[in-house]
């Protein structure tokens, strides 16, 4: 995973696999490398084929989305000269700022701007953001953090200057 960042230009992966790339990324930031190791021995990259330790879990709800949650833009008439336009996979960065592997940091108006540019000629169905997130189990992951003491499930990780998020089962929680 670390090699990737250090020598991307050597790499090539579609949208789902650089995603799940990105979530594996921001674990090995997160917990301690022994434990990271131990959890994804068997590691594979290859499209949305993940380790069972990631826990992800998918629900509806996009205006629930928090910033390192995943978030599909559809394009329903894509073109079929152009199937690799058919959506993108994006991790929020913050409220409407979203990184998607092929189009970048981008607002969502400019990913679906982006989309709508490989729908098939003479379409009016827009690309949109469904209501679908994704994200990983952080409770269960939270054990294995660097400044965890311990196992200790209420460790969280600050995501934007000032603000941390906590997972509780299905809900999350904004501590200021």
């Amino acid at each position: 995973i670390r090699d990737i960042w250090r020598n991307g230009r050597l790499y090539a992966f579609e949208c789902a696999t650089a995603t799940v790339i990105v979530l594996y990324g921001g674990v090995l930031g997160s917990i301690r490398e022994d434990a990271f190791n131990s959890l994804f021995r068997n590691l594979l990259l290859f499209d949305w084929h993940y380790d069972s330790d990631l826990r992800l879990t998918e629900k509806n709800g996009k205006e629930l989305a928090l910033p390192g949650d995943v978030l599909y833009f559809k394009n329903p008439d894509v073109s079929p000269e152009t199937p690799e336009w058919q959506g993108e996979n994006t991790i929020m960065l913050r409220e409407n700022l979203y990184y998607g592997h092929g189009i970048g940091i981008a607002s969502g108006q400019e990913i679906i701007r982006t989309l709508n540019h490989f729908r098939f000629p003479g379409s009016m169905t827009s690309a949109y953001l469904m209501d679908m997130v994704i994200y990983p189990d952080f409770l269960y992951l939270s054990r294995y953090a660097k400044n965890a003491a311990g196992s200790n499930p209420d460790v969280t990780t600050p995501v934007l200057p000032g603000q941390m998020y906590v997972r509780v089962g299905g809900s999350r929680y904004l501590r200021t």
